[in-house]
């Protein structure tokens, strides 16, 4: 019993230990929601300068939500990986509905493969493809 309550007391303490996977995915969703608001700058933030496509990736996203109003919906397939890596593939739906008078509703939906690593006390995204459903167009 006693050992119970010192675990207890030491949980609310000093908090419990973090959930790489639920950290991980906290950055995809944080992804969805600079979309909405839309944000590019947030967007970018957890994505790795050293990631290949980045100035790409942030010329499409900028682009993207300059021209259109969108909201998306992000499931989870899968999060492997540990403390230092992981491996996500998500299901994202997106809509887009142009800012213009008399532009059409699209509706995106892509399988993403994105791979995050944490740097000090932040996961990066080092990768993410396929980048077409950023695409502006």
């Amino acid at each position: 019993m006693k050992l119970a309550v010192l675990a207890l007391a030491t949980t609310l303490a000093f908090g419990a230990a973090p959930d790489p996977a639920a950290e991980a995915w906290d950055v995809v969703a944080t992804l969805a929601a600079a979309l909405a608001e839309p944000n590019d700058a947030a967007f970018m933030k957890p994505v790795a300068k050293s990631f290949e496509q980045h100035d790409l990736l942030g010329r499409q996203v900028a682009a993207l939500i300059q021209a259109n109003e969108i909201v998306s919906s992000v499931s989870p397939v899968s999060n492997e990986g540990d403390d230092k890596q992981r491996t996500l593939e998500v299901d994202w739906y997106m809509e887009v509905q142009p800012r213009s008078p008399g532009g059409n509703l699209t509706q995106r939906r892509e399988s993403l493969k994105l791979t995050l690593v944490k740097t000090g006390k932040r996961w990066m995204i080092t990768s993410l493809t396929p980048l077409s459903l950023f695409s502006p167009n």
